[in-house]
């Protein structure tokens, strides 16, 4: 599986587990090792709010997800996603279509950062 790159900022968090996680936890598979549940990633961009992300393989993507493609980019929209053998295609508004491994990982948008 290919790992995106960590922003700087981030930090791990586990709903279920409500514990903070230490990256070499999850990094593998950006999951909690005690559940098994995606953990949540504190990012910030700029002078916005934290923002709250999991770190999912690009196969779990559903159209209208945000997405978060490069650490200084701007979240955008998923349009349309095509599966085609290993790669997916994703359509992805005010950036155009992308093409990427299944198992390549990508940041989705959950919401603001309350912990």
């Amino acid at each position: 599986m290919a790992k995106s790159v960590p922003h700087i900022s981030e930090e791990y968090y586990c709903n279920d587990c409500n514990d903070y996680k230490d990256f070499l936890d999850v990094n593998t598979n950006w999951k909690c090792p005690i559940c098994g549940n995606y953990v949540q990633i504190k990012i910030v961009i700029g002078n916005t709010i934290d923002q709250s992300c999991f770190r999912i393989p690009v196969s779990e993507l559903n159209s209208n997800d945000i997405v978060l493609l490069h650490r200084n980019a701007d979240f955008n929209e998923v349009l349309g996603i095509t599966n085609f053998g290993d790669k997916v295609f994703l359509n992805i508004k005010e950036y155009g279509s992308l093409k990427m491994n299944k198992d390549d990982t990508i940041l989705k948008l959950n919401g603001g950062w309350y912990h």
